[in-house]
C-alpha cells in the first residue's frame, strides 16, 4: 500500500496506520464493554435481584468483591472519601485489566493457539479448521482458567469469615457465622467461575477478532470493571463519602468496614 509514496508520505503513512487501528480497538473496546453492561444492567444497577437463593452464598460472593476491593479501600483509609475510592479504583483496575490481558491473552491464550498450530503441523494436518480449532481450544483452556483462579476470591471470603469477631470481643476469635453447607460453597464457586470465564471468553474473542492485539479486550475488561466496582461502591455508601458493607445475614450487627481488613 505505501508504494509509489514519496518518503514523507511512506513515512506519514507507516505512523498514522497503527494510530487508526489503536483508535478502531479501543472503540471496538468501549462499545463492548457498553453493550455487556446494558443487556447486564440488572445485575449491576440493581444487585438485590440477581443474588442467589442460598443467602449464605450469596454473602460469600459479597464478601469475595469485598476482598476484591480491601486494597482500593485502604488507599482511602485516611480521607475515607468516595470520590477517592473512585479514583483508586479507576487506576488500580486499568493496571489490573492490562496486566491480565498481557498474561491470559498475549501470554497464556497465543502461546496455547501457537502450539497448538505447530502440532497440527508436525502431524501434517495444517489447514485452515486445524487453526481454527486451535484458536478455539486455546480461547476456551485460557477462559477456564481464568475463571478457575478467580475462584480464589472466594476461598479468601470464607477464610475472612472464619475470622470475624464476635459483638463484644476485642480480637480475632472464632466467627458466631454458622457453618456454610457444601452447597452453598460450591454455589458460590460456581457463580464466580461462571461469570469470570464467560467474560474471559469475551475478551479472548475481542483478541481474536483484532489479530491478536490487546487493547480491546483490555479496554473491556477495565472498563466493566471500574464501572460495575464504582457503582457498587455509590451503592453500598448510599451516596455518602464513607462506605458500608453489608454484613452477612448471621451477623447480628452490622460492621462497619474496616480498611485495614477485609470487609
Amino acid at each position: 500500500a505505501l508504494i509509489g509514496l514519496s518518503p514523507p508520505d511512506r513515512a506519514k503513512a507507516s505512523v498514522s496506520a497503527p494510530v487508526w487501528r489503536a483508535m478502531a480497538d479501543g472503540a471496538l473496546g468501549l462499545a463492548a464493554a457498553a453493550a455487556v453492561l446494558y443487556v447486564r444492567r440488572e445485575a449491576w444497577l440493581l444487585p438485590e435481584v440477581a443474588v442467589l437463593e442460598d443467602e449464605a452464598a450469596a454473602a460469600v460472593l459479597e464478601q469475595a468483591v469485598g476482598s476484591q476491593l480491601a486494597p482500593a479501600r485502604r488507599v482511602v483509609n485516611d480521607e475515607n472519601n468516595l470520590f477517592a475510592l473512585a479514583g483508586a479504583l479507576t487506576v488500580w483496575q486499568l493496571a489490573v485489566a492490562l496486566a491480565e490481558e498481557l498474561y491470559y491473552r498475549g501470554l497464556l491464550q497465543n502461546g496455547l493457539q501457537t502450539l497448538g498450530n505447530q502440532a497440527a503441523g508436525a502431524l501434517g494436518l495444517s489447514s485452515l479448521q486445524t487453526e481454527v480449532a486451535a484458536a478455539g481450544v486455546a480461547l476456551a483452556a485460557s477462559s477456564a482458567l481464568f475463571g478457575l483462579v478467580h475462584t480464589a476470591w472466594v476461598d479468601d471470603a470464607l477464610d475472612e469469615t472464619a475470622r470475624v469477631p464476635s459483638r463484644g470481643t476485642g480480637g480475632t476469635s472464632e466467627s458466631t457465622a454458622p457453618a456454610l453447607s457444601a452447597e452453598a460453597i460450591r454455589s458460590a464457586r460456581s457463580v464466580w467461575f461462571r461469570e469470570s470465564s464467560m467474560s474471559s471468553l469475551l475478551f479472548g474473542a475481542l483478541f481474536l477478532a483484532t489479530d491478536e492485539r490487546i487493547l480491546a479486550p483490555a479496554t473491556t475488561h477495565a472498563v466493566m470493571n471500574i464501572v460495575t466496582m464504582v457503582w457498587g461502591e455509590l451503592n453500598r455508601s448510599g451516596g455518602d463519602s464513607g462506605t458500608m458493607v453489608r454484613a452477612p445475614p448471621w451477623d447480628n450487627h452490622e460492621r462497619e468496614s474496616s480498611i485495614g481488613s477485609v470487609p
